[in-house]
């Protein structure tokens, strides 16, 4: 599915309407791959024109870079028994690498607040 982007950023189309919260990957060939779609380990990563995090209004990109990186924090909870009772993601992070550093941007995942980081 292709998707438009433009002087004015990125056109929605019904597959990023749809993306409530996650990453998504626009290719150079205009086609877009979102989170719920695909495992972020079967996307294609040479040919990714832009990657981006979207948190229900908000929308994040990083493009024209040559090694990016998606990740999600989280924890969970477990009972006196040993059980695991809650899986809950803390933050999703989109960055790229910059020689040997990662440059990674933080969304946590109850305030849609971004922090930049390099680590």
């Amino acid at each position: 599915m292709a998707i438009k982007i433009g002087p004015d950023g990125i056109t929605m189309n019904d597959t990023m309407m749809n993306l409530v919260k996650g990453w998504f990957v626009i290719y150079k060939d205009g086609s877009l791959v979102v989170e719920t779609d695909l495992e972020w380990g079967k996307v294609k990563k040479g040919n990714i024109k832009i990657l981006g995090l979207k948190w229900y209004d908000k929308i994040w990109t990083i493009s024209g870079r040559s090694s990016y990186i998606q990740f999600k924090r989280g924890s969970v909870s477990i009972s006196p028994s040993g059980v695991s009772s809650d899986v809950q993601c803390i933050e999703r992070c989109i960055g790229y690498y910059e020689g040997a550093k990662k440059v990674v941007y933080r969304v946590d995942e109850m305030t849609g607040k971004m922090t930049p980081a390099v680590l």
